[in-house]
């Protein structure tokens, strides 16, 4: 199955990690697969959406996930404007034990109530155990995102370095990265 992959920088607090993890998927990825860089991931959206994959996997340390009826377009509900998620899968890798779900505070029990992607899911990986190559296979798309408002500034140097290094396409957005668009995803009307 094609799959996109979204690694966020908040997934991370030790620099070194992240470095190591984020130097070796670039060494490890296949000449041809797209990688961009991102402030915001809702940026990453467009990408997303055109990848022509049907999984997302989300390196995360939020889920970016939100109910079906979410009108309010950004970083903590992105994931739920993906345009094939009724066809398709989302895996959310996470960096703790408990769920910390959408980084816009709402109090779900279930971190994926209500959402109408076919299938969601979680795993814990800890953050010194994670082998982000394993996500490699079937890759059609490589999105990174330094979310400012997360992350840590250890971390976004190193995502900084790593832009530059590679020579990866950035695309610089809002600092803050909750704007709010009014925006229905689609296949679900403006209520009126």
């Amino acid at each position: 199955m094609k799959k996109y992959l979204s690694v966020d920088c908040d997934y991370w607090y030790d620099a070194d990690q992240a470095e190591r993890q984020l130097i070796l998927l670039m060494q490890k990825l296949r000449a041809g697969v797209p990688v961009i860089a991102v402030m915001n991931h809702q940026q990453m959206l467009p990408e997303v959406n055109a990848s022509g994959a049907l999984q997302l996997i989300n390196i995360d340390e939020h889920s970016d996930l939100s109910e079906k009826t979410v009108g309010s377009f950004d970083c903590g509900t992105w994931v739920s404007y993906v345009k094939w998620r009724q066809q398709g899968t989302y895996i959310w890798v996470r960096p703790d034990k408990s769920y910390q779900g959408s980084c816009n505070g709402d109090d779900r029990a279930t971190w994926n109530a209500l959402t109408d992607w076919k299938y969601s899911d979680s795993r814990y990986i800890a953050r010194k155990n994670l082998r982000i190559t394993n996500y490699l296979q079937d890759c059609v798309g490589v999105g990174l995102c330094m979310s400012p408002a997360y992350a840590c500034s250890d971390v976004i140097r190193v995502f900084r370095h790593i832009v530059k290094h590679y020579d990866i396409p950035y695309r610089k957005g809002l600092r803050k990265e909750n704007n709010h668009r009014r925006l229905r995803p689609s296949g679900i009307p403006l209520s009126i």
